[in-house]
């Protein structure tokens, strides 16, 4: 298997990192803030 094989399986996991865990942080940034 070469990088290339793996490049879709990492961007789809690095994707839906961003959409759980981002706003994750923005939540907790909001909250610490009030």
């Amino acid at each position: 298997m070469s990088l290339c094989d793996h490049y879709p399986y990492n961007e789809y996991v690095y994707l839906t990192f961003q959409f759980f865990y981002e706003p994750y942080i923005l939540k907790k940034i909001i909250l610490s803030l009030d």
